[in-house]
């Protein structure tokens, strides 16, 4: 089973990355994570089980999480994806 973190759970995450996710045999969404608190709370419903997380650095900290989906707006994409890379997810 892989394991994925979503960073980043605006719209298109909810409406496009997370049910893909969900839908892919041998994928489970483990985590999500968010600064805002009201918009980290509908990632986590819409992912099902995920731990809610505030920050991708927490996200990226956990043992449960394998690779990571960054979903956040286009300007942090680097600096989130090589933090990912850093921890280790693919």
């Amino acid at each position: 089973m892989l394991r994925v973190g979503v960073i980043g759970c605006g719209a298109v995450a909810r409406a496009v990355h997370i049910p893909l996710l969900r839908a892919l045999p041998g994928v489970t969404v483990t985590a999500v994570a968010d600064p805002d608190g009201p918009r980290r709370a509908a990632g986590a419903r819409a992912a099902g089980a995920a731990v809610p997380c505030a920050t991708h650095e927490e996200l990226l900290a956990r043992p449960d999480v394998d690779a990571a989906v960054v979903s956040t707006p286009t300007g942090l994409h680097a600096e989130v994806a090589l933090a990912a890379l850093a921890a280790g997810c693919i």
